[in-house]
């Protein structure tokens, strides 16, 4: 939305279907026609379709049919996840995969869908991954979760430095505990506050801490380049490739927002 309120048109995509073994729900059909009406408010275009992540052919259908529709492509923003808790070596093995194949690959599904899209167009762009402070400071009983986190900022480093001399600008966003589904359920608040027996909203947020939400962090990293040049303090975005100057031989590796 904070895209589409600055004049974006866009193209969406959610596997609206939940994934045995989450203990939440995720988006439903009724979520993404939402999201439709609420993006056409602002004036802008939306082209929302029901593809999996971990699908590369469906996702690569809607970004072409996507592109053919708008025109172009400039941004993208990769924030599909899931999570689930278990200690490391309990997880089952579909558990452990899952997180890896929605999170990890998918963000890489993403990359590969939509970078040749963005180079085409010859005007540089913007990818900004959703990863997580679990990547940086893993927390017990998310190894798989934090696994994939960590591999998402190292996939942005990596695409930061093949990019940057596109003058694609790769970054990644690193929240903590945001206020949504996956967060705010029954099963994480009594993992996490197991002596309240009936947390209240104001437990969850004076423990957890919760975020609003990161749409502010992505939509500064969609339009850093505008503004910013190599050296970015923490609380901005990846240092891009400033146009007109061209990257040296290794490239600029992205950053981290937390």
């Amino acid at each position: 939305m904070r895209l589409a309120g600055g004049g974006a048109d866009i193209i969406g995509v959610d596997i609206v279907a939940d994934i045995p073994g989450l203990h939440y729900h995720l988006a439903s059909q009724r979520d993404l026609q939402e999201t439709i009406e609420l993006i056409e408010r602002t004036g802008r275009r939306a082209i929302v379709q029901q593809a999996d992540v971990r699908d590369m052919d469906s996702l690569t259908t809607v970004v072409n049919d996507g592109v053919a529709a708008l025109g172009r492509l400039d941004i993208v923003v990769a924030n599909a996840g899931i999570f689930s808790l278990g200690a490391a070596t309990e997880l089952s093995d579909t558990a452990w995969q899952d997180v890896l194949d929605v999170n990890l690959t998918g963000a890489w599904h993403t990359a590969k869908a939509t970078v040749p899209h963005i180079a085409a167009g010859g005007r540089g762009g913007s990818i900004i991954f959703v990863s997580s402070m679990a990547a940086l400071r893993p927390p017990l009983g998310l190894a798989h979760y934090s696994a994939s986190k960590a591999g998402v900022v190292a996939l942005m480093k990596t695409l930061a430095a093949e990019l940057g001399p596109q003058f694609i600008r790769v970054n990644t966003v690193n929240p903590g505990t945001v206020d949504t589904p996956m967060i705010d359920n029954d099963t994480i608040l009594g993992a996490f506050m197991p002596e309240l027996e009936h947390p209240t909203r104001d437990d969850r947020q004076t423990r957890l801490g919760f975020r609003a939400d990161q749409r502010p962090a992505c939509s500064l990293a969609a339009s850093a380049g505008r503004h910013q040049r190599r050296r970015v303090p923490r609380v901005g975005c990846g240092p891009p490739h400033h146009r007109g100057r061209p990257a040296d031989r290794r490239g600029l590796p992205g950053q981290e927002l937390t």
